[in-house]
Formats: structure tokens, sequence, C-alpha cells
């Protein structure tokens, strides 16, 4: 496993680095990921030395399930570029990303319930 760790900064202007090159050169960056999916660290998994202070940051802000678009805020960063930061650090084994449920439990008793919820606030 290589995750990429180099940086290209210069004072005046910032980053010096294309998105593909900061998320590893990653191509394809998995977007297919909504932006309410949950994204969690796997307890006890070795973190391996060379993470990008991003992806360190990313592991310490999915310690508890955080959904791809609360890291990004707190991150200040694309959604696509997380979405690649995303894939590496799911293929490296380090994050579970779990996806919306697709049938949902959209049923009239959960809705009714949800409403009740809602106008008791």
């Amino acid at each position: 496993m290589t995750l990429w760790t180099e940086t290209w900064y210069d004072e005046e202007s910032g980053p010096l680095v294309r998105r593909y090159a900061r998320i590893g050169g990653r191509t394809v960056v998995g977007d297919d990921l909504e932006l309410n999916a949950l994204v969690s660290r796997i307890p006890d998994e070795v973190v391996p030395a060379g993470l990008s202070s991003t992806e360190s940051a990313i592991l310490r802000l999915s310690s508890r399930p955080v959904s791809l678009s609360e890291i990004a805020a707190s991150l200040d960063l694309p959604i696509g570029e997380m979405r690649g930061l995303l894939g590496g650090l799911t293929d490296a084994g380090l994050i579970i990303v779990r996806r919306p449920s697709q049938d949902g439990d959209s049923s009239p008793d959960v809705l009714q319930q949800l409403l009740a919820g809602l106008r008791s606030l």
C-alpha cells in the first residue's frame, strides 16, 4: 500500500498540486459515493506511516460515523477530491464507507413517527 505523501507548495500561490496528484494518481475516484454516505474508521487497524495530513485528518474525523459531506466541509476540500481520498483509505483497509439504504425504510408507519417527532420539536 502506497499513499500519497509528498506536498508541493508555492508561498505566493499556495498548493501547486492537481487533484489527481493529491489523491495518489487515481483517475477513477468513486463518483458513485453519495454525499450522505457514512464513513467510519476501522477500529484497532494499524495506521501505516506516511499518510498525508489530510488522510490523517480523515481518520481522526471518522473515529465515529460521519458523512462524506461533513468531512469535506470540515477539511475544506472539494467533494471529488474527498471521494478519491476515501477510495484510497478504503482500499488500504483503514475505513468503511456505508452507503445509504437503496430501498430506504419509507413505510407509512416510519414516516408517521418521523412527522410526529418533528411536530413535537
